[in-house]
């Protein structure tokens, strides 16, 4: 079941939305040829504010003032993924990809549900992350209800960071398995199949190079991707070529 989170509106507008996701090649490769979708444990996310709930002590008011900890087992079942609403800037270019062999791959947000959906063991959330400043956090906090229940405040947790990222505008696939084994788990995360080889299955419709790759980097690039079984579209991003317009001086 794919349970929608902050999005005011879920309407065909909202689900034909296209989304992006920018990978370093090597990563993009290996997904290539394990024909597969990794998502990681948020424990391995690089900001500390980010999946921090997981990790944060916690008293409940109407049993004093022990502290309590989420057990590790139930930290150990949550994976998630994280996309973007923008096409593509300088910005996540030389982010997600410093070593200059980026690889942007598109989809929707429907696509992406339907394709959760394929796999019906676990709970998925598609949600749009909230920006928030560290005293925004601290207070959102500071007031939870137990009657949310510990699973929404944790899918809540991995939406939120803070404003400083604001520029990513990020959307994020989040799964929670209730099962402590799954196929496809891994020790840093969870594996989910896909389809490469048929059009009409691709998650990913569209695929664009880093446009700080030379031509022939490009089609070097291009011809490895095809190899592997992908039969959807290969552009280059445009993003730093030079301007090739003509300057008429009245």
């Amino acid at each position: 079941m794919v349970n929608f989170v902050n999005f005011e509106k879920v309407d065909d507008k909202l689900l034909d939305t296209k989304v992006y996701r920018v990978y370093s090649l090597d990563k993009f490769l290996i997904s290539l040829n394990e024909k597969a979708l990794y998502l990681i444990k948020p424990k391995l996310w690089d900001d500390p504010f980010e999946g921090f709930f997981l990790d944060q002590a916690f008293w409940v008011s109407d049993r004093g003032t022990k502290i309590h900890w989420i057990p590790d087992i139930d930290k150990e079942r949550f994976y998630a993924q994280c996309w973007t609403l923008r096409n593509e800037s300088d910005f996540l270019w030389r982010l997600y990809a410093p070593k200059k062999d980026g690889i942007m791959v598109r989809t929707t947000i429907r696509k992406l549900f339907n394709y959760l959906n394929e796999f019906p063991d676990n709970r998925y959330y598609i949600g749009k992350v909230e920006y928030l400043s560290k005293q925004e956090i601290r207070k959102k906090f500071s007031e939870i209800q137990k009657t949310q229940g510990l699973e929404n405040l944790i899918i809540d947790s991995l939406l939120i960071k803070r404003t400083e990222y604001r520029e990513e505008n990020e959307l994020r696939i989040i799964c929670f398995s209730p099962d402590s084994s799954i196929p496809g788990e891994g020790p840093k995360g969870l594996y989910f199949p896909l389809a490469f080889d048929s059009y009409d299955k691709l998650l990913f419709e569209e695929i664009i190079i880093d446009p700080r790759s030379n031509r022939m980097a490009f089609e070097s690039t291009k011809r490895i991707i095809e190899a592997l079984g992908y039969k959807g579209i290969i552009l280059r991003s445009f993003l730093y070529d030079k301007p090739d317009f003509l300057i008429q001086i009245q």
